[in-house]
């Protein structure tokens, strides 16, 4: 180990390594670095190396790293890293962060993100698609969970997540995407898959929501589309605050006819008798129609029923069709 001491400063000065080590005979090493004085820079490595700043499996004391004094950064990696900090070893917490920060805990507005496809670069990668991260543990701990709980009053609102993503250019953009998939299966399958569950719940006895006169209230899913005053819409481009989307293929997805299970919507109810299915509100002209088939779905496509029906009756043009436990009954429409 090469170092000297600064005569006028009295401070070590490491020139090239320094190496703390318990050599069997010394009593435990409780803290391995310690500094509690304050600095402009704690831990300064700026070379370049493979490992910028390591301790062995073969440290046994209680506090690895602790910096204790007043310091611009308390650690700063300028230099040239293969990997900035790697938690390699057996830990119960990779991270953990009981203090109190004043600005963000981490902070990444300050990095150059060039993304290169699915497998490139990321802010925080967990995995690929072709090697995702996997386990064989009966339990449901997820990848990210976390709780928050509000006593606070007022009329503004928390968030648990916020994401926006902004462009000014032509590519497609999601804030976020969410895939759930059901691989190879030597037997049956999972009971459930979902690609997301949104939950709104009231969760005491004593657990209320106030009266509203707008469209607020208790909602599983806001969904919403809007734009400014000035924005365009081409004629042609579909908008919708929700696409739902049925692409089930194959021999063996469900049974057909009146045994068939899959729908458009699947709607439920447990607790209270709703007013309705579908509650409708405005605060403009409202809507054309109730239903719109554009030319896709002609009058010998179903839910439309065509001139073949006998039985519509008083000049009808055509009929909607419905089922009711298993029977198909026939809704006559006529030319406005």
């Amino acid at each position: 180990m090469a170092w000297r001491e600064d005569a006028t400063i009295g401070k070590l000065r490491v020139e090239k390594s320094l190496t703390l080590a318990n050599t069997g005979n010394d009593t435990a090493i409780v803290t391995g670095l310690s500094i509690s004085s304050e600095f402009t820079t704690g831990i300064s490595i700026s070379g370049d190396g493979t490992t910028a700043f390591g301790i062995t499996s073969g440290f046994t004391g209680t506090t690895m790293l602790s910096l204790g004094g007043t310091a611009t950064n308390g650690i700063n990696i300028s230099g040239a890293c293969t990997t900035g900090l790697n938690l390699s070893g057996s830990m119960t917490d990779g991270i953990s962060f009981a203090n109190t920060v004043t600005g963000d805990f981490i902070d990444f507005s300050g990095v150059t993100y060039v993304p290169t496809g699915s497998n490139g670069p990321s802010l925080i990668r967990c995995g690929t698609y072709a090697n995702p991260l996997s386990h064989s543990v009966e339990a449901q701990s997820g990848l990210m969970r976390w709780y928050m709980e509000t006593d606070a009053n007022g009329t503004s609102y928390d968030r648990g997540l916020f994401v926006c993503l902004k462009t000014t250019g032509t590519k497609s953009i999601f804030p976020g995407a969410f895939l759930a998939e059901v691989k190879d299966q030597a037997g049956a399958g999972p009971v459930s898959c979902m690609a997301g569950q949104f939950i709104s719940h009231l969760n005491s006895a004593t657990a209320a929501m106030p009266a509203s006169s707008s469209a607020q209230g208790l909602f599983g899913v806001w969904a919403k589309i809007t734009a400014n005053e000035g924005a365009t819409v081409t004629t042609g481009c579909y908008s919708a605050p929700i696409w739902l989307d049925n692409q089930l293929n194959g021999s063996n997805i469900g049974s057909g006819g009146s045994l068939n299970t899959e729908y458009g919507i699947f709607a439920t109810t447990g607790g209270s008798r709703p007013r309705g299915f579908v509650g409708f509100q405005t605060t403009s002209s409202g809507y054309y129609n109730l239903f719109s088939f554009d030319s896709t779905y002609s009058t010998s496509v179903s839910p439309c029923n065509g001139g073949a029906v006998a039985t519509n009756t008083g000049g009808s043009t055509g009929s909607l069709k419905m089922e009711i436990d298993g029977t198909a009954y026939l809704i006559p429409y006529f030319a406005a």
